[in-house]
C-alpha cells in the first residue's frame, strides 16, 4: 500500500488505534503478524494486520483492508481516510449562491472566500485563547501561531462552493499535583470554541430584537469583530450567498464535543443582523428609540435664527459618551438657559447613534429642563 517503510508504520499505529476505538481486539500475536477479532451478535469477525517486518506486508495489509471496508459497507480509500484522519478536526465551508450553482466562482471571489476562511479559523483561535471583542493583527501569541501552521487547505468540491481546512488534535498527558490527567490539546479548544460561539451566534440573531448592546453578552461565547467580518466576507461583496460551516471531529478522548458532525447556517437576512454585531463590537452602534438626560457642556451655533446644536456627556454600555443633539431656534434657547443654570435636562430621539466615544441623538421628539 506505502513504499515509504515509515509511511507504512505510521499507518499501521494509526489502523491499530483505529480498530481500538471500532471495539476490535488482539485474539493472539504471531512472528509477522497480529490477529484481530470483533463480536457481531453471534459472530465473531477476524482480519490479519502484518507487523513491518513482514517481506508481504503490502498485499496482506491491501486484503486486510478490503475484508475491513466490506466489513464498514465503505470504500477502501474512504476507509484509508476515516484511519489516516482519525486524530483531524474537519473544517468545511460552503457557500451557496447564483454565481457559485454550478461549482465554480469568480476568480476575485474565491480569492477573497480563501482569504475570509483563513480570517474566520483564526479569529476562532484568537477567541479559543483570550475573550475580546477585537483583536489586533498580531494578536494571539505561540499558541495561535502554531496552531495556524498546523491548518491544511483540502480540495474544493462541485455543487456550490466549497474549501476544507483539517489540523491535528490530541490527547495530552497532564500533571495535576501527583496525579496525571488527559488533556485536550489547543486545536480541538478551537474547535470547542467554533461549535460554541457559532451556537450562540446564530442564538442570538434568531432572537434578535434590534438592540445591537445585546451582542456584548456573547464575547464571552467566543464571538468577536474578526469573526463576524469572516462571515459577512464569506457571504460575498453584497452578502448574496448563503454560508455554511461544518464541523467534523476527529476521534479523539473528548465528552465535552457535543458532536460528531456539528452544522450552521447564515442565509442573507442573518447575515445582515452579523454586520450590526460586528459594527457594535467596534464601538458602532444604533440604539432606537433613545432618552438623554444630562448637563449641557457644549453649545454651538453659527446662526442663532438657524438654531445650532449642543454637547451633553452620559453614560452608555458604562463608558462616558458625548452626545451631539441638533436644535431648532426655540430648543436652542432653552438649551442656554439652562446651561447658564447648570440644570439637566432631558431629551428623547427617535435613534441614539454611537461610534466609540462619541454620540448623535436623531430625530429629536421633546426636549425638558428638569
Amino acid at each position: 500500500m506505502k513504499n515509504n517503510k515509515t509511511d507504512t508504520l505510521l499507518f499501521l499505529e494509526q489502523l491499530a488505534r483505529y480498530l481500538t476505538i471500532k471495539n476490535w481486539q488482539i485474539a493472539f500475536e504471531l512472528e509477522y503478524a497480529i490477529i484481530w477479532q470483533r463480536e457481531l451478535g453471534h459472530q465473531i469477525l477476524e482480519i490479519t494486520v502484518p507487523k513491518p517486518s513482514a517481506e508481504d506486508s503490502d498485499e496482506i495489509l491491501e486484503k486486510t483492508l478490503k475484508k475491513l471496508a466490506n466489513f464498514e459497507e465503505k470504500t477502501v480509500e474512504t476507509l484509508k481516510l476515516n484511519i489516516s484522519n482519525q486524530y483531524t478536526d474537519k473544517l468545511s465551508v460552503r457557500v451557496v449562491g447564483e454565481s457559485v450553482k454550478d461549482g465554480t466562482i469568480p476568480l476575485d471571489d474565491g480569492v477573497k472566500l480563501f482569504e475570509k476562511t483563513k480570517h474566520l479559523i483564526n479569529a476562532l483561535a484568537l477567541s479559543a485563547k483570550n475573550k475580546k471583542a477585537v483583536f489586533g493583527h498580531n494578536s494571539g501569541g505561540k499558541n495561535v501561531a502554531e496552531f495556524m501552521s498546523q491548518v491544511r487547505l483540502g480540495q474544493t468540491q462541485i455543487g456550490s462552493y466549497i474549501v476544507n481546512l483539517s489540523y491535528p488534535v490530541e490527547n495530552i498527558d497532564v500533571k495535576d499535583q501527583n496525579e496525571i490527567i488527559q488533556a485536550i490539546s489547543f486545536s480541538r479548544s478551537v474547535s470547542h470554541n467554533l461549535v460554541n460561539s457559532l451556537k450562540k451566534l446564530k442564538e442570538k440573531i434568531t432572537h434578535y430584537e434590534n438592540n445591537p448592546t445585546s451582542f456584548a453578552e456573547l464575547i464571552p461565547e467566543g464571538v468577536s469583530h474578526n469573526l463576524c467580518e469572516a462571515i459577512i466576507g464569506l457571504s460575498g461583496s453584497e452578502q448574496q450567498r448563503k454560508v455554511e460551516i461544518k464541523l467534523q471531529a476527529g476521534e479523539i478522548n473528548d465528552e465535552a464535543m457535543p458532536s460528531k458532525a456539528f452544522n450552521i447556517q447564515f442565509d442573507q437576512n442573518e447575515i445582515k443582523v452579523v454586520q450590526i454585531a460586528s459594527k457594535y463590537y467596534q464601538g458602532e452602534y444604533t440604539l432606537p428609540r433613545y432618552e438623554i438626560i444630562g448637563k449641557i457642556v457644549g453649545l454651538h451655533s453659527s446662526n442663532l435664527a438657524e438654531g445650532g446644536y449642543i454637547q451633553v456627556p452620559c453614560k452608555i454600555e458604562n463608558k462616558t459618551v458625548e452626545i451631539r443633539i441638533d436644535l431648532s431656534p426655540e430648543q436652542y434657547q432653552l438649551a442656554a438657559e439652562a446651561h447658564k443654570t447648570e440644570q439637566q435636562i432631558q431629551c428623547k430621539g427617535e435613534n441614539l447613534y454611537i461610534n466609540k466615544k462619541k454620540g448623535r441623538l436623531q430625530k429629536l421628539n421633546s426636549m425638558n429642563i428638569l
